[in-house]
């Protein structure tokens, strides 16, 4: 395998991971934190940020099938969520009201593959079935929102782990379309 060759592949996954880890780490950090705005503003800075990254890179993949790097790219998120899990298992950050379960999976899952395809559709020329995905993702998390990770902090939030999601996923979506705007691309 050449160097061009590994660097195709790794750069999907370490992209997808590194995003996941920004996704996951950002909720994370709003819940524990209580609900600081400004942690919550930080974390969706730092995901916007690296979903330009994450498109730029996206973009200039060359060589590699769309659908190997799209499942390299999934692949590595999954592992960026798994590991901020694992970590947050064995931190002894220990809150009582706060939970760690499948349903903050669910909003980790969501957030970072809402992104993610949000990404592939701008990268491919505003690819109307990646971003359809993506709404249709967010929407159906949005309508379902009372079952995923309701956090019950002693002094309570300004505002829900579901809204910081959606957040999260409406503020790349403005900075894909103004990245797509002002910078000409090429299409994967």
């Amino acid at each position: 395998m050449s160097a061009r060759q590994f660097l195709s592949l790794v750069t999907p996954l370490l992209s997808g991971f590194f995003l996941a880890v920004a996704v996951s780490g950002g909720i994370v950090g709003e819940r524990v934190s209580e609900g600081n705005l400004q942690v919550a503003l930080a974390a969706n800075a730092l995901v916007t940020l690296l979903s330009v990254l994450v498109l730029v890179f996206t973009t200039r993949a060359r060589g590699v099938p769309c659908m190997t790097y799209v499942a390299t790219q999934g692949f590595g998120a999954l592992l960026g969520i798994a590991l901020v899990h694992q970590v947050l298992r064995g931190s002894g950050l220990a809150f009582p009201w706060l939970s760690e379960g499948p349903a903050q999976l669910v909003n980790d899952l969501v957030a970072t593959f809402g992104v993610l395809a949000l990404v592939f559709g701008m990268a491919r020329g505003a690819d109307l079935r990646a971003l359809a995905a993506s709404l249709l993702l967010v929407t159906a998390y949005r309508a379902t929102s009372g079952m995923w990770h309701l956090d019950h902090a002693p002094h309570g939030f300004l505002f829900t782990v579901q809204q910081l999601v959606v957040a999260q996923v409406a503020a790349v979506a403005l900075a894909m379309v103004a990245f797509r705007v002002f910078s000409p691309v090429r299409e994967v």
